[in-house]
Formats: C-alpha cells, structure tokens, sequence
C-alpha cells in the first residue's frame, strides 16, 4: 500500500487555452458540443432523449455529437433511426476532425458515458475554457468539482448515468444562466492549467520508474 502513487493524467493546457474562434458555426445557437465516438459504452442515446427535452425550453439549441461514428456503425445507425423517430433535425455528427477547433465555439460540452476513466477529451475541453455536463463515471466529479486544495470552483455539473430527464434538466439550468456558464469555465481551464499538465503527468511515471528500477 505505500508504494502506491496515483500519477493524473495531463494536457498541454496551451494548446486549448489559444484557440482561435474560427466562427465556422451559425451564431446566435445554444451549441452543445459532446466530445465522444458513437458507441454503445458513451451512450448517445440517452444524449439523444434528453436533447428532444432540451429542445422544448431551448428551442434554438444544436447539438454536435464530435467523435468517430464509423467503427460502430450498427450502432451509428440506431442513433439515426432515434433522431428519425423523435423527429429531430438540428443533430451534427462531426466526426474528429474538426473537435478541437469548435471548442472556442461550443457554449457547453456534455460527456454522456456509462464508463469512464480520467478522460484527456474532458482535460482538452476543459482547457479551452469549456464547462461541461458528464455522468457521474469515473473522475468526472473530481474533474468538475475540484479535489482537496483546489479554490477554483465549480467547472460543471455531475449526473446519474442513464438519466435523460435530469441530463436534459441540467442542461437548460446551464443555457439560462450564461454568467454561470462562463465563470465555470473560467474555473475549468484555471484547473486544468494548474493540477492537469502534461509535464508533470510525464515527470510523474518518469519517478516512479526511477525510483522503482524502471531505468535499468
């Protein structure tokens, strides 16, 4: 038990906290951005569900699903046929390339998984300043919510798995308080840029391979 050491895992905060907005979006929109492949583990059917929510109380809201939809295909087309069935347009999938360059224009990022670890997209997002809805997986609540130490305040809202109605709920609460909205994301690129850097997540496994032999 003593020689456990839990090395973070880090970004290099710079390359997200420079972003040029490059206004290759429709303005005027709520655009929520969900950084995440199409795939059954980050579940974007419930995302799915609770955007038609979204769109009773945010009616000019667009949602970008940012990930690969092409390795999952049967499950790409589930997806498709929902957004048939619910009757809903104003769905984008962007694949990866252009996720990191829409971030400066996303007003919210939501992670909607079942399984989670410490996630670099979420760090990435973080760093462009970008708050963010998640489930309650993995490190989201310490990402979000801040660990022992940190005074920088909320970066986002946590919520149970599976859960679209309270996903959806959430999601309103952040497009009606913009204020809100911009001061967790200043506190999300500050924590990022503090306890989340590449350099250190480097020197960390560095030690402990010198310390434990690893350099023989």
């Amino acid at each position: 038990e003593a020689k456990i050491q839990i090395v973070s895992n880090g970004v290099a905060a710079e390359e997200y906290t420079n972003l040029e907005n490059k206004h290759m979006l429709k303005e005027g929109g709520f655009h929520i951005g969900a950084p995440m492949r199409v795939a059954p583990e980050f579940d974007v059917k419930t995302l799915i569900l609770a955007f038609e929510q979204v769109l009773e109380k945010v009616p000019n809201a667009n949602l970008w699903i940012m990930g690969d939809y092409e390795k999952e295909s049967a499950y790409y087309l589930e997806c498709l046929n929902l957004l048939d069935v619910l009757k809903i347009s104003n769905v984008i999938f962007l694949g990866e390339e252009e996720r990191k360059n829409l971030f400066p224009e996303m007003n919210l990022l939501v992670l909607s998984g079942i399984n989670e670890e410490q996630s670099l997209t979420m760090l990435g997002g973080m760093a462009a300043g970008k708050p963010f809805v998640c489930t309650n997986v993995g490190d989201c609540m310490g990402l979000l919510e801040g660990k022992v130490g940190d005074t920088f305040g909320r970066a986002g809202y946590v919520v149970p798995v599976m859960d679209s109605k309270t996903l959806a709920d959430t999601i309103i609460q952040c497009a009606n308080e913009p204020e809100t909205l911009q001061a967790m994301g200043e506190a999300a690129m500050k924590r990022v840029s503090t306890y989340y850097r590449r350099e250190d997540f480097l020197n960390g496994y560095k030690s402990i391979y010198d310390l434990y032999g690893g350099n023989k």
